[in-house]
């Protein structure tokens, strides 16, 4: 409930104040028929004036009119609230899913509970929500007809409130664990999808559809026992409403007979007493609703909630290209204790010049890239670009001064074009056109069915992994970017895409563009203009000779890049 209050509060005000203003009209002109059923009988028929009829009725018809467009206004604001919301919480959401590589490990969860939280807020539920303060006026006003009708109804008022709180006591852990066994049996459905080929190969598909009918099942039987128990509640609920109306109809009998009331009070006391139980009701009917709403708004907030990492940032001078890491280190799960995946590396990048990175599998060669191009935040040490810290660079200027292909480039949904241009409105395509040709992608592009319009993810186009990583250099070539930081960026090329790679760099290389490349190709360490060997997380810079030479250690070049040694090439060997 902390935080929808949060959220009210600092983005909601003006709606839940038009919300409260509708809500005392519509609750005031709810009572409309019945005090037209009052005057029907104490008034009209013991006078027999047809003229009063008329005029009570056209009188009750104009307060039911505008009851009408209450209603509707109440359900336009709250349809608002719902959007502000998805408009305050959207780009948060995306800015965390990016900058927390945890929170977009569990992101169908994230997205699921904003839905939930975006439907509630322009629900009826929550609308009703904001009936439940004029209990006590119904209250009043049944005092004022009888002190023992506005006891009776006070009592069953109390009672629903007990079987509410009963509702939520007995619900609560189930649902618990009935959201967490849904969000885990969504999660490996998703994990199973995203690796259809893998699935099939090795016929994996009756294993999984059964680990999945398994944690469906959980969440199902969770979700059951919830849903039963809190249906017996919602029924006897139901059941003391009616039930009390039917007091209060017997008892105001009892009091007309008794010459303490006029028979037109009884009506307006059962349909008062009605009117009054109704929020507590619809609360309880609506419990499940609004207790799934409450956790995922919870969820969200714990997401999304206040952090320097998420203000806007101005913008600074274009950048030249000096990228710096002081004192990298990355740990498993982020914390100082767990283990190191790069240990204290220091790594300086200056425009013109080519750095090779190289090691074994596993030695940490695309954790140190990926926190060089901003990608995985460091557990310790400092990632500058032009002497800037990347937290002070706006994230689409820090992307835009870095072209990064990662060792498993990613594509989203659109076309060639919109994955080449990082999505970016563009009034012609020569720039991708640029880029393309830089990576040697252009004439196989032009072939795809839709040529650069042709939808890369979701769409019957298959290129291949040689194709796809040729497309993901095009990515990081485009906008002329002042640093390149290629993972292996030949991995999946033939000798021809290698070759166009190799020129590209040199050209890129002459045009000022700092490079870092983890790569073993021959071709690529042959213009490099220095190399560094990861071994278990730490670096050592090696100092590029002549292939007929070793690589020497240059621990000079451990703390800046201009004593790069300039050698002709290195054979693979040498730096494995």
């Amino acid at each position: 409930m902390s935080a929808l209050r949060v959220f009210l509060r600092e983005n909601g005000r003006s709606h839940v104040l038009a919300l409260l203003v509708f809500s005392v009209i519509s609750n005031i002109l709810v009572l409309a028929p019945s005090f037209h059923m009052l005057q029907m009988y104490d008034r009209v028929l013991s006078s027999g004036s047809s003229s009063t009829l008329l005029y009570v009725t056209l009188i009750t018809f104009f307060l039911l009119a505008v009851y009408g467009v209450a209603e509707a206004l109440r359900s336009r604001v709250a349809n608002r609230l719902a959007s502000k919301y998805a408009v305050v919480v959207a780009r948060k959401m995306f800015a965390r899913f990016a900058l927390l590589p945890n929170a977009s490990a569990s992101a169908s969860r994230y997205l699921r509970d904003y839905s939930a939280v975006k439907s509630f807020l322009g629900s009826k539920v929550f609308v009703h929500l904001f009936d439940l303060p004029f209990i006590p006026l119904f209250l009043i006003l049944l005092y004022f007809v009888h002190p023992t009708i506005g006891l009776l109804t006070l009592v069953g008022c109390i009672l629903m409130v007990i079987i509410g709180y009963f509702n939520y006591s007995m619900t609560e852990q189930t649902r618990k664990e009935s959201g967490q066994a849904d969000g885990d049996a969504v999660g490996f459905a998703q994990a199973t999808l995203s690796q259809g080929r893998e699935v099939r190969a090795l016929g994996l598909l009756p294993a999984m559809i059964s680990r999945w009918g398994q944690k469906t099942a959980t969440s199902l039987i969770s979700g059951e026992e919830a849903q039963n128990v809190s249906s017996s509640f919602y029924s006897l609920g139901r059941v003391i409403r009616q039930g009390l109306q039917v007091a209060i109809m017997a008892w105001g009998t009892y009091l007309v007979l008794n010459k303490d009331m006029s028979g037109g009070m009884i009506f307006l006391a059962s349909m008062i007493s009605g009117k009054a139980m109704g929020p507590l009701e619809q609360a309880i009917g609506g419990w499940e609703s609004i207790s799934k709403s409450l956790a995922a708004m919870a969820s969200m907030e714990d997401l999304v909630g206040p952090d320097k990492s998420l203000r806007p940032r101005p913008a600074l001078p274009q950048p030249v290209g000096h990228l710096r890491a002081e004192g990298l280190f990355l740990t498993s799960d982020g914390s100082a204790q767990a283990p190191k995946i790069v240990s204290g590396v220091s790594v300086q990048l200056i425009p013109g010049k080519i750095l090779a990175i190289a090691g074994g599998s596993g030695s940490g060669k695309s954790a140190l890239l990926s926190m060089l191009a901003g990608a995985v935040p460091p557990t310790q040490g400092v990632v500058s670009l032009d002497n800037a810290p990347q937290e002070n660079w706006p994230a689409e200027q820090w992307g835009h001064a870095i072209g990064y292909v990662s060792d498993q480039p990613s594509f989203y949904p659109g076309t060639v074009a919109e994955n080449i241009s990082r999505f970016k409105a563009l009034d012609d395509l020569n720039g991708v056109y640029e880029a393309a040709k830089k990576a040697g992608i252009h004439d196989a592009i032009l072939k795809f069915p839709m040529g650069y319009q042709s939808p890369l993810v979701g769409s019957f186009l298959n290129p291949s992994t040689g194709q796809k990583q040729a497309i993901a250099l095009a990515r990081a070539y485009f906008g002329n970017p002042p640093v390149l930081v290629l993972d292996n960026p030949t991995s999946f090329l033939d000798q021809a895409g290698e070759d166009t790679l190799v020129r590209t760099l040199a050209a890129e290389k002459a045009r000022g563009v700092a490079i870092v490349v983890a790569t073993r190709r021959k071709s690529i360490l042959a213009i490099a203009d220095g190399a560094m060997l990861l071994r278990q997380g730490r670096g050592e810079f090696l100092e590029l000779k002549p292939s007929s030479e070793a690589p020497q250690p240059a621990s000079a070049l451990a703390s800046t890049s201009k004593n790069y040694a300039a050698g002709s090439s290195a054979t693979l060997q040498n730096i494995q």
